[in-house]
């Protein structure tokens, strides 16, 4: 589905392929998530560039007489051109990372690279790197430079930096799903509250259970009686 009903923006969603055609475009755009918007020579000009699917571009830059695009990608958005990114300078980037995952158990960490924009490189400066957060919305500090060794020392820290023509950002992915031996031992001890518990009232152990109780009695014999 393609909604420009906003007069000028143009809205991709509902899993879509659209291309759209023209020579020129200054408006905003928003990709959906599984979602592709294909588009040729692209002025933006002040463009909100929200991503959660793929935009892909022939030719990219900036209107002289405009504010700058914002890129803002969700956590699966990546935008592609095929020339360089004419402007650069005046196009910033921010957005989210997914920092857990449900391939790893609890306790385990690993670092991830992600590819944000491809592009046969920058033409007027570099791009603007802004700040991610993580997909809850909580906070993530910057990291110094790549990196490396235990990605565990390095949780709830990102790098985002350009490599021949691309952004990309490195982040860290912490584990979601509970060890098998955690999971057995919860299951165990849930079943344990369910099974009878014993007491003990005035000497006599007795059993209760679901309401009912069970008394053991002893049979008392005077001597030579």
């Amino acid at each position: 589905m393609v909604d420009t009903s906003d007069g000028g923006g143009i809205t991709v969603t509902g899993n879509s392929n659209v291309t759209v055609g023209g020579t020129r475009y200054t408006g905003n755009v928003t990709v959906g998530s599984g979602s592709t918007l294909n588009l040729g020579q692209v002025d933006f000009k002040s463009s909100d560039i929200t991503l959660d699917g793929t935009l892909n571009l022939t030719v990219c830059g900036i209107d002289p007489g405009g504010n700058g695009a914002r890129l803002v990608f969700g956590i699966g958005g990546i935008m592609n051109v095929n020339q360089k990114i004419w402007g650069a300078s005046s196009f910033s980037v921010s957005g989210l990372l997914a920092t857990t995952s449900t391939d790893l158990t609890v306790g385990e960490f690993q670092f991830v690279t992600r590819t944000l924009v491809t592009s046969a490189g920058f033409d007027g400066g570099s791009i603007s790197l802004g700040d991610f957060t993580a997909e809850d919305g909580s906070a993530l500090t910057k990291a110094s430079g790549l990196m490396e060794g235990n990605a565990a020392d390095y949780q709830g820290q990102y790098y985002l930096y350009t490599e021949n023509g691309d952004v990309k950002v490195q982040y860290v992915v912490a584990g979601a799903v509970p060890e098998p031996a955690t999971a057995t031992l919860s299951l165990l001890g849930l079943a344990a509250l369910m099974l009878p518990q014993a007491r003990l009232i005035s000497g006599i152990p007795f059993f209760s259970s679901r309401g009912c109780t069970l008394m053991r009695t002893a049979s008392l014999h005077s001597p030579g009686g």
